[in-house]
């Protein structure tokens, strides 16, 4: 946890500030001025103290083994095997540096996993503040792991994605690398993606479509009883402009969607 970053937190009780109560960024505690008091455990934020998730994929995340997994076994292979095609880190993570300015000065990735995103970010964006957002502590304890190993000064924060402790419109840049696929009350997610981005602010996201193929459709039907969702790339569209994102590109390989958007200027989605 990068204490410099408190300015862009907010509790999630109370939308108050919060400061260094004791410890320092690696253990210790922060506080809002009404007292709500939340740990800092190695070096991770934890403003979410008790994990609720509400299906078996988002149960499988919480698990140590997955996180350890993740960027060791799946993630560097994801990309290759849902496109049919070469996908390396190379090209994603390329593709991810050229759409998100290099005037961007906050960015936050939304449900980090091991900080994938965050990390190329902070590598091609040394300016920016990086901000990690994650509700599994073991996937933000190997992403603390990852960035300190690489001396990356980024801060990792557990918290929901459906009720982000930020502070309204500081955000220049959001990332999202394929977890709208796992997310629930997605419509509060883009909600809240709306509320923290700043005017102008762009978003950066890749997310699975619905397969075209007669075993593809049944394997995703297997997956969607276990809570992941997969998406119609016309409908996605549909949704983000809805909710205050404009100028949206996007181009779909195999099953990977990748978008790239403008938060529409003026007023935050909901607000008359």
């Amino acid at each position: 946890m990068q204490l410099a970053h408190l300015s862009l937190l907010c509790c999630p009780n109370c939308q108050g500030t919060l400061t260094l109560n004791r410890g320092n960024e690696q253990l210790g505690s922060v506080v809002c001025p009404k007292g709500h008091t939340f740990r800092i455990i190695h070096g991770v934020l934890d403003l979410l103290k008790r994990a609720q998730p509400q299906s078996i994929a988002a149960w499988v995340n919480e698990l140590p083994p997955t996180a350890w997994l993740y960027e060791r076994i799946w993630r560097p292979y994801a990309l290759t095997l849902l496109s049919g095609e070469s996908f390396p880190y190379a090209r994603e993570l390329a593709w991810l540096s050229q759409h998100v300015p290099q005037t961007s000065r906050t960015i936050v990735d939304v449900a980090c996993s091991n900080g994938l995103y965050a990390r190329a970010l902070a590598d091609s964006h040394p300016q920016a503040q990086i901000i990690g957002i994650d509700r599994s502590l073991p996937m933000l304890r190997q992403a603390v792991a990852r960035a300190q190993a690489l001396q990356l000064p980024i801060s990792y924060v557990r918290a929901d994605a459906r009720a982000f402790p930020l502070v309204s419109a500081s955000i220049d840049a959001v990332v999202v690398g394929g977890s709208w696929n796992e997310m629930e009350a997605l419509p509060t997610v883009f909600k809240e993606m709306a509320r923290i981005s700043a005017p102008q602010a762009r978003l950066v996201a890749m997310a699975l479509t619905q397969s075209s193929t007669r075993l593809g459709a049944f394997m995703q039907r297997l997956l969607s009883a276990g809570g992941t969702q997969f998406f119609d790339p016309a409908t996605l569209v549909q949704h983000l402009n809805q909710y205050g994102w404009s100028d949206i590109q996007s181009q779909v390989t195999g099953i990977v969607w990748q978008g790239v958007a403008t938060r529409t200027k003026g007023k935050l989605y909901g607000q008359s």
